[in-house]
């Protein structure tokens, strides 16, 4: 029985069980802790209502809801519910240790590490609380104390997969790859694993021989990982084996006119019949990555001839330079609000000398709004289908500026020149303290020198956009 189907079913023995009592707070109490496990917060949020009301004394249903805020990303009401649940009872540990978790939401790195030792104050054997401050210690840029804290939790449960994948993420960000990308293996025995598929056909290590084999490659997390980590594929092909590439549905058509030796298959999809499979994000394990033997062709995809004539004909003539800018991600991304900017705060860049082309599909009402206003920057939307499009829009710019998103790997993949906006805490892929990507060369780097600061990017930015265009205008 697989864990997802072992929690439904202890969903339902819970839901029987507070039918049959529905005057037990505690019935109520384990049915949320199940709900939020199952990543569904509303009904553990009326679960949590419903407990309270049953016994408002209860730290732990103050807890449970404080721990479904903070899923749901209200991280300052999380905060004030779980002081609440503290209020009943300053010993309750988890609290204290849900408690760091909101704090380190709202980038209040100090206060989140003394929540974390009061936790282990109270249970020095509480290794989820080792793991919390060495999240913390790691977004705080304290990488020695993280990896020690990682370190305790995982020697308290040697199965705490969450520890040793965020501990490969410290590693990645430092640059250890040989440690980090056998670590960042964890990623599929998490509560939600990632990169699982269950084949009768072997993984693919590295170490066994695939020419002449057929190998699986199947597509996992983000359109950007897909867009990075599509050079493997490549690689594969060059070791002699016939490389069948899953990928997301915006990504197939760009992909299929990258390299007509590698088959491009749907999501969903799997060959008749292959070799060996292996997921795309373990490649670069399988094939020995290091920061320096990164393999970083300048330009490994390209737009389509017919689609980039016929955006070309839609964009205004124009002897200025253009420039596409994407200044948000999918909100659905666990860090999204640390990564995305506000349109507003982007307006100091819009000057008249340079043609603006927004390279978001989607946008919220209130940055539609500012567009119309400023007048400065063209938006497409919906004319933007996929990837070709998006990929011929960037071939007909000089620059493209934009944070961590899937249009930052593009335009690198295609060799643009991009400026890439970082916050303090930023991916493991962009490595630290650097400028420049060893991933794609036409990338660079403007970082946060302290949390939430893009006021000092944005100037850089600014200063760097006005000598390109001026080169671009020379031209």
């Amino acid at each position: 029985m697989t864990e997802a189907r072992a929690e439904l079913d202890d969903l339902d023995a819970l839901e029987r069980a507070v039918a049959l009592n529905p005057q037990s707070p505690a019935a109520y109490r384990e049915l949320a802790a199940a709900q939020l496990a199952l990543a569904r917060p509303f009904e553990a949020l009326a679960s949590c209502d419903r407990a309270i009301a049953l016994d408002a004394g209860s730290a732990e249903a103050y807890r449970i809801r404080g721990d479904v805020l903070v899923h749901l990303k209200f991280s300052q009401n999380a905060l004030t519910v779980l002081d609440r649940a503290l209020t009943l009872d300053p010993d309750l540990a988890n609290a204290h240790r849900s408690r760091a978790i909101a704090l380190l939401a709202l980038n209040r790195v100090e206060e989140a590490l003394a929540s974390c030792e009061r936790a282990l104050a109270l249970q020095s054997d509480f290794a989820e609380a080792h793991e919390t401050a060495g999240t913390t210690a790691l977004v705080g840029h304290r990488f020695g104390e993280a990896l020690a804290r990682y370190d305790a939790a995982i020697a308290l449960d040697p199965s705490l997969a969450s520890a040793h994948f965020n501990k490969a993420l410290c590693l990645l960000q430092t640059g250890e790859f040989e440690q980090g990308f056998r670590a960042y293996e964890w990623r599929k025995k998490l509560r939600r694993p990632v990169a699982v598929r269950d084949y009768a056909e072997p993984l693919w290590s590295g170490e066994q021989s695939i020419a002449g084999k057929t190998l699986f490659i199947h597509w996992e997390q983000g359109l950007g990982d897909t867009i990075q980590f599509y050079r493997y594929a490549k690689l594969a092909a060059a070791r002699g084996a016939r490389v069948v590439l899953s990928a997301q549905d915006p990504l197939i058509d760009l992909l299929q006119a990258a390299d007509r030796g590698i088959q491009i298959i749907g999501p969903t999809d799997k060959p008749a019949s292959f070799d060996f499979h292996c997921p795309l994000m373990s490649l670069p394990l399988a094939f020995g990555t290091t920061p320096t033997t990164i393999p970083a062709e300048r330009r490994y995809l390209f737009s389509d001839q017919g689609t980039r004539a016929a955006w070309a004909s839609r964009l205004r003539p124009s002897a200025r330079p253009k420039i596409g800018l994407v200044w948000s991600g999918g909100h659905r991304h666990a860090n999204d609000h640390n990564r995305s900017i506000a349109l507003e705060r982007l307006v100091p860049l819009f000057s008249d000398d340079v043609d603006w082309v927004c390279l978001q599909k989607e946008l919220i009402a209130k940055d539609v709004g500012l567009l119309r206003q400023l007048g400065r920057v063209a938006f497409y939307g919906d004319e933007v289908r996929d990837f070709t499009d998006t990929a011929a829009l960037i071939d007909l710019t000089d620059l493209v500026i934009t944070v961590d998103t899937s249009a930052a790997h593009l335009a690198g993949a295609m060799g643009k020149p991009v400026f890439i906006l970082l916050p303090y805490t930023s991916d493991w892929r962009w490595l630290l303290d650097r400028d420049d990507s060893p991933w794609y060369a036409s990338a660079r780097l403007y970082r946060q020198q302290k949390p939430g600061d893009w006021t000092s990017v944005i100037e850089q930015v600014k200063t760097d956009v006005r000598a390109a265009s001026a080169r671009t205008t020379r031209r």
